[in-house]
């Protein structure tokens, strides 16, 4: 430890561009974070804004590996010399303490198909399996890419579908009789695409938190549901999975057929369903002509055998169309096959509709938002962003509550990091820093490329301290979610308070906290729908299509 601890803290907390720059900023000039306030009404108030962070650096964290992982369980890993000690299965495998989890993931797919038969299908003479061409784009790729001298490769078609592959049958460990059964099938060239699918799905639900309880029986008409589901509300669902053959264009035919598969079987419980589309892009008028076919499939059933309900999942994984092209993205939508109150035209009557609609299907609901932030392979093993988990020599970084040196009226003095915004456009940092004496300054700290594509990927975490990211609201259903998510956390007795002055006060005295809550989001909703985009006064919640 040095004598002077200024030394200390300059070796240990001086950012990776350079000094931070102390800058002023008129009263009435625009506030850097960008909101379009006055500097004098946003962050220039006399105020510690230390309090608006999140005060753990582990919350932060849970927060990552959440977005990253879902609610399945993150990889059993720690450091161990130089080495990195990795719980695979009923093995532990040290690997170079450097190697990425992709690299790992690339290595684990190698090792769930074995070497020898992978050479052994590469041998074959056509048709070989399809996992052999996804292998060859692969190291034909990395062969590219090394000529160039590119150290990060760009994801494509065919290592992300490995790299998913090998995520699914990683996560699928903890229910081994499973992961053999799926592999032993997607080892087979006439079922790979279904099975490939399947463990896709099986992933899906163990990231929203499910366990799952496969079933195994006969395949066919009239056959049990490929898997059970246990919730974490408690609640089971059977689940049936089904694809079509990847075309251009929907193939009406065969996806009234998978409707038909999917509600054809024998379930224990509330069923959903999964069919994978197979199209190069769920477009706004691919959602609409599927939409299309289900309301007609569901008008045109039987009136003497109805068909029973089920929640549709309609996914779209465009891998076929593009295995060599960057940037496939995963799209769904989900719609309410016989339930009334789950489809594209359904308007709700109320706000309180509309919470109670979110409670009953809350399940649903958990498991679209998991489809939405976990789709993607995580991008390290603790969650962190790759940019600051796989650095050789470790930087420092802006943390928020961290001690740092500042220049100041040309002598050095300790701050202590408050608040901090990043300005895209400028590729910097705004830093309010709380100085000894008391004293609040703001400095600026310009970013490298690579902190800000971590920034991108986790606003909310970046500064190793969690905030609310702010967000783009349009709907009033998002409007209304906004400041519920708010007024839900509010004592009933502050509710109260703000609605003083309403004809209605003396009722709403009587009501519960959860419908005061609703009550008040309800109003900010609609005034703040109103006051964005000059809606008329009668506007309600409308549910929208579920598509991603």
């Amino acid at each position: 430890m040095k004598e002077n601890p200024k030394e200390d803290l300059r070796d240990m907390n001086m950012m990776e561009s350079g000094k931070p720059q102390r800058m002023k900023i008129p009263r009435n000039n625009p506030c850097p974070c960008g909101n379009g306030k006055k500097f004098k009404k946003c962050h220039g108030k006399d105020s510690n804004y230390y309090n608006d962070w999140e005060n753990t650096s582990d919350y932060a964290r849970n927060i990552q590996k959440e977005k990253q992982f879902g609610k399945g369980k993150t990889p059993i890993q720690t450091l161990y010399g130089n080495n990195r000690a990795v719980v695979d299965g009923e093995k532990i495998v040290l690997i170079p303490k450097e190697q990425t989890i992709h690299e790992f993931l690339y290595r684990n797919i190698i090792q769930e198909f074995t070497s020898s038969w992978l050479r052994e299908e590469r041998d074959k003479v056509e048709p070989r399996h399809p996992i052999i061409k996804l292998f060859e784009i692969t190291q034909e790729k990395f062969k590219e890419y090394k000529n160039k001298k590119q150290v990060a490769i760009p994801s494509f078609g065919a290592i992300s579908r490995l790299l998913k592959l090998s995520w699914n049958l990683y996560n699928l460990r903890q229910n081994n009789a499973l992961k053999n059964e799926i592999l032993t099938k997607i080892k087979r060239k006439e079922s790979y695409f279904g099975y490939l699918y399947e463990s896709d799905v099986y992933n899906f639900l163990i990231k929203a938190g499910c366990k799952l309880d496969y079933i195994n029986e006969k395949v066919g008409e009239g056959g049990a549901c490929d898997v059970n589901a246990l919730f974490p509300s408690g609640k089971s669902y059977s689940i049936e999975i089904t694809r079509i053959e990847p075309k251009d264009l929907v193939n009406e035919v065969q996806f009234k057929g998978k409707i038909h598969h999917i509600l054809a079987k024998k379930s224990d419980f509330p069923r959903i369903g999964f069919i994978e589309l197979g199209v190069p892009n769920l477009s706004e008028e691919v959602a609409k002509e599927v939409i299309r076919i289900m309301d007609e499939k569901e008008s045109n059933q039987k009136k003497e055998e109805p068909y029973p309900s089920a929640h549709i999942f309609v996914t779209n994984q465009p891998y076929e169309h593009g295995l060599t092209n960057e940037g496939a993205t995963f799209q769904f939508l989900c719609h309410g096959f016989n339930i009334k109150d789950f489809n594209f035209c359904y308007q709700f009557k109320s706000a309180f509709e509309y919470v109670a609609h979110k409670e009953k299907y809350q399940d649903i609901y958990q498991l679209m938002e998991s489809l939405h932030v976990q789709y993607q392979i995580p991008n390290s093993y603790s969650g962190e962003e790759p940019e600051f988990e796989y650095e050789r020599e470790k930087k420092p970084r802006l943390i928020i509550g961290n001690k740092y040196v500042l220049p100041c009226d040309g002598k050095e003095v300790i701050g202590v990091l408050e608040v901090a915004l990043v300005n895209e456009t400028e590729k910097k940092a705004f830093c309010y820093y709380c100085l000894e004496d008391g004293n609040r300054y703001i400095y600026t700290n310009e970013l490298s490329d690579l902190e800000m594509s971590a920034y991108k990927r986790s606003p909310d975490t970046f500064f190793c301290k969690f905030r609310r990211p702010s967000r783009k609201v349009e709907t009033l259903q998002e409007f209304f979610d906004f400041f519920y998510e708010t007024c839900k956390l509010t004592k009933r007795d502050i509710l109260l308070e703000h609605l003083k002055g309403r004809v209605e006060y003396n009722q709403l005295k009587r009501e519960s906290q959860k419908y005061l809550a609703i009550y008040q989001a309800d109003l900010y909703a609609k005034m703040a729908y109103m006051n964005a985009f000059d809606q008329k006064e009668n506007c309600s919640i409308i549910i929208e299509e579920n598509l991603v």
